[in-house]
Order: C-alpha cells, then sequence, then structure tokens
C-alpha cells in the first residue's frame, strides 16, 4: 500500500520537476547573502563603517568576502597561493549546490539561463577584480570606498541576474511542471489483484 506522500515522487516527470524546484531554492538561497552584503557596502561612509562591517557575520556567507578577507591575511601572493586561496574560500554547502544546479543545467530548459548566468558571473568577477585593484592601490581612503561602492553595485547585479533568473524557471517552468505532472499518478495492485482485474475484463468482452 502507497504512503499518502508517495504520489508526489512516483513519476520521472515529478521526480525531475521536483529536483529541479528544490536546487532552484538552494540556488536563490545562496544568492541572497550577495544582495545583503551589496546594500551593506553601499552604506559605508567612513573608515569607521569598514571596521565595523570586518565584524558582522554576513561576510562568511558570500564566497567573495571569505576570498578578499583570506587575500589580506596573506603578506605575498603567487600562483599557488592564489589558487590555494580560491578553493579554500569555498564552503561545502556552496559545492554541494553547485554540484547539483551543474546537473540541473544538463536540462535544455535551463540551457539559456545557465549561459546568461555564467556570462553575468565571469563579467562581474573580471570588474571586481579591476575594482580591487584599483582599491588597493588607491591613493586616498575616499578613492577606495568609491570602488567598494562600485562592487557593491557590480554584487547587486550579479546577484539580482541570478535571482530573476533562477526564480523565473523556479515559477513558471519547474514549478508549474511539477503542478501539471500531479495530474497523473501511478496506482499499485497485488499480483492478485491485477488476476482478478484482468479475469473480470475478459468476462466482460465475453458477455458482449
Amino acid at each position: 500500500m502507497k504512503a499518502p506522500f508517495d504520489r508526489w515522487l512516483d513519476t520521472r516527470d515529478k521526480r525531475h520537476m521536483a529536483y529541479g524546484c528544490m536546487t532552484l531554492c538552494l540556488v536563490l538561497i545562496l544568492l541572497l547573502p550577495y544582495v545583503l552584503l551589496g546594500l551593506r557596502l553601499l552604506k559605508i561612509q567612513a573608515y569607521e563603517d569598514v571596521f565595523a562591517l570586518l565584524k558582522e557575520p554576513i561576510l562568511s556567507h558570500t564566497y567573495v568576502s571569505r576570498f578578499v578577507l583570506l587575500c589580506l591575511e596573506r603578506a605575498s601572493m603567487d600562483v599557488m597561493s592564489f589558487l590555494y586561496i580560491v578553493m579554500r574560500s569555498f564552503v561545502w554547502q556552496e559545492l554541494v549546490v553547485f554540484g547539483l544546479w551543474l546537473w540541473l543545467c544538463r536540462d535544455r530548459k535551463m540551457r539559456i539561463v545557465w549561459r546568461v548566468f555564467a556570462l553575468t558571473i565571469l563579467t562581474g568577477i573580471v570588474a571586481m577584480l579591476y575594482c580591487g585593484v584599483k582599491a588597493y592601490y588607491a591613493q586616498t581612503l575616499m578613492d577606495a570606498m568609491i570602488m567598494m561602492k562600485y562592487i557593491a553595485v557590480i554584487l547587486l547585479f550579479m546577484a539580482g541576474i541570478g535571482i530573476v533568473l533562477h526564480l523565473f524557471m523556479l515559477l513558471f517552468i519547474y514549478g508549474f511542471g511539477y503542478l501539471r505532472a500531479m495530474r497523473y499518478t501511478v496506482e499499485e495492485y497485488w499480483e492478485e489483484e491485477l488476476y482478478r482485474l484482468m479475469n473480470d475484463t475478459n468476462s466482460s468482452d465475453h458477455q458482449r
């Protein structure tokens, strides 16, 4: 006998759509801290705000902030140190979600989304590296804070594009697809019940 919740995942389409909804929700959860970080960077007006930001827990929730903090801890930087920081800045939750997202991108429905999102990320990374270098070699604190605000705008742009793309896929593609798949269900029969049903069908055919 089927459990009441079995009908939620009893077909291939339901499992596929449910996997898509779950993965997209996790991606949206990972993108939200970048919006909060971008908004927080826009509020920086003085040197004291920078030190106050370093004490806030939001820095531990984004890859970008962890990467920057690890770079600041290094007295010198070479290729191996850079690659180490790139890998060290990841947390296991991000790696799991990234793996789930890559598997979902095999779906044809995600083809345009992952291309636009990947292009947005690559463009944003290049722009943030440029602003980061400019801020590091800035002559005055005001120039450095201006670069930080540019980085905040880039973060908001990247996260905004990602949220819009994945939210659209969640609501109108996978969410709607799951609701449509729920119209169908699988019925299970015991072997004796199946034989009895077949016999009843054959008897009805003979009577006709």
